[in-house]
């Protein structure tokens, strides 16, 4: 609380409350006489002060013409933020007040040991300071605590619409399918609406017609007897010297006439209301038609906005299948290229990564091509594998599993970017082995070449690591299976091959 709010309270002679220190040194609560005890005036008796400045219990203002002291003589201004209270005897008290309006002491003025006499009632003039000051301060309080309610209910508003927002970014297609719903929601209640609208109007309609029905005989029968009436009439027997049977009865027949009438034309205004209320219904149907039209567009709007998170959804998920399928396939890869390490060494790794950067973007040679090149070297590879060499590794190929070959065979093909059709090699790995065994070539590098579709290196390099993977073939195999390869792709890793097995 700052020193603007800082005030003076004081009180008025209507509550016998008064000034006391005469003489202008401060209160010691002798000497004073309260004068002028006539009736007070509430908007000129100060109820307190605010920066020096009296005040009446209304929050006005008060201008003294006169002039005249602003705080009681003797008394020294308050601490910032604190209040100043007289009571009875002449006594001031000092009321201190901390941040948040709460009281935290009273003390009376002037404090002195010398007061000329022992403070009678001290804690009574005190609870009273305390009371004045209060009533100042509980609607500051309640208006403090009322913002503080409310900047926590508009906290918990906002963290509710993050919580509201985080969960609708996670789950789109729920929130796409309430919005459906509410707008079938609101469709179904202006349906409803509208159909008891038309019910209500056909309602007044039928009661119309019949209040309707019952006009005509009404009035039929009131001009039948106003009629009656009038040839009486003619007749002399409205002449009260007349025959007073006759009189009577004309006078009589005329009031049923106008009974009659009157019944006619009460329901005649009954009918007209009826019908009055079967416009307005058929003009709240109209209206619910409209409001209909509205939210059916609304709907399909957001049934189309449903099928587009939907499909978003969709291709969202797959392309998350296809990055963990990608990202899956680079990991089986690398841990191929582990394995090489482990059961080969360094440099069959090398060679096998060496193989596949060389396929990327590329296409295989032709068989001839391939022919040829494999010719290159086939004396020096018959050299390093015998007979027996090549049984045992055909041997380990045909214990090959068809099923898990394939799965290898699409980690390898995504980890290459290859994209293409799906590829039974079974014929493929038939047509190795047997090249293998008779060292006869030329039947593997057709059927090699006739499952690169698109004469993709790639593919080509995918199958020769699913044979190799798990494989018992030991590093002559390995090295065999990745020269015949090679001759498709890159003959010029066969230096590196030979190396491998000491050629």
């Amino acid at each position: 609380m700052g020193k603007e709010d800082s005030m003076s309270v004081t009180g008025h002679r209507g509550s016998r409350v008064s000034w006391g220190g005469g003489s202008g040194k401060g209160n010691n609560g002798g000497g004073h006489k309260n004068r002028n005890r006539g009736p007070s005036n509430p908007s000129t008796t100060v109820a307190y002060y605010r920066d020096g400045v009296p005040y009446n219990a209304a929050g006005e203002i008060i201008i003294t013409i006169t002039g005249g002291p602003k705080l009681p003589p003797g008394v020294p201004s308050p601490a910032p933020g604190n209040y100043q209270v007289p009571t009875n005897g002449g006594f001031v008290y000092e009321v201190a007040v901390n941040r948040v309006n709460i009281i935290t002491g009273v003390t009376v003025y002037p404090v002195t040991n010398n007061r000329g006499y022992a403070l009678v009632n001290e804690d009574k003039r005190k609870n009273l300071a305390r009371t004045v000051v209060d009533k100042i301060l509980a609607p500051k309080r309640a208006a403090a605590e009322e913002a503080r309610l409310a900047a926590e209910e508009a906290e918990r508003k906002i963290e509710a619409a993050k919580v509201q927002a985080k969960w609708d970014s996670a789950h789109p297609i729920e929130v796409a399918e309430s919005q459906v719903n509410e707008v079938q929601q609101r469709i179904n209640q202006v349906q409803q609406n509208k159909l008891a609208a038309e019910q209500l109007a056909a309602i007044h309609d039928a009661t119309a017609n019949s209040l309707q029905n019952e006009v005509s005989p009404l009035l039929a029968e009131a001009r039948r007897l106003r009629a009656e009436f009038e040839n009486q009439a003619k007749e002399g027997a409205l002449d009260p010297s007349g025959h007073p049977p006759a009189y009577h009865r004309a006078l009589a027949i005329n009031a049923a006439a106008a009974r009659k009438k009157w019944a006619a034309d009460e329901k005649q205004a009954e009918a007209n209301r009826e019908r009055e209320k079967a416009t307005q219904a058929r003009n709240q149907a109209n209206e619910a038609s409209q409001r209909l039209n509205q939210m059916r567009q609304e709907k399909i709007k957001a049934e189309a906005h449903q099928n587009a998170v939907r499909q978003k959804v969709a291709e969202d998920i797959k392309a998350k299948e296809e990055s963990d399928t990608v990202k899956d396939a680079v990991k089986f890869t690398a841990d191929f290229y582990k394995e090489l390490t482990s059961k080969y060494g360094d440099n069959a790794s090398q060679i096998a990564q060496e193989l596949a950067k060389a396929a990327k973007g590329k296409q295989i040679r032709n068989v001839d091509d391939a022919l040829k090149a494999f010719d290159k070297y086939k004396d020096v590879l018959n050299k390093k594998f015998s007979l027996k060499d090549r049984e045992a590794i055909a041997q380990a190929l045909e214990s090959f599993d068809r099923d898990l070959m394939a799965k290898n065979l699409a980690k390898f093909s995504k980890a290459f970017n290859y994209v293409g059709n799906t590829v039974d090699i079974y014929d493929v790995v038939i047509e190795l082995i047997k090249a293998i065994k008779t060292n006869i070539w030329r039947p593997f590098f057709v059927k090699v070449e006739s499952m690169a579709a698109g004469r993709a290196a790639a593919i080509i390099t995918a199958f020769a690591f699913s044979i190799i993977i798990g494989m018992p073939i030991g590093i002559l195999g390995f090295a065999l299976i990745m020269a015949s390869v090679s001759m498709l792709v890159n003959d010029e890793l066969m230096e590196e091959i030979n190396k491998l097995i000491g050629i």
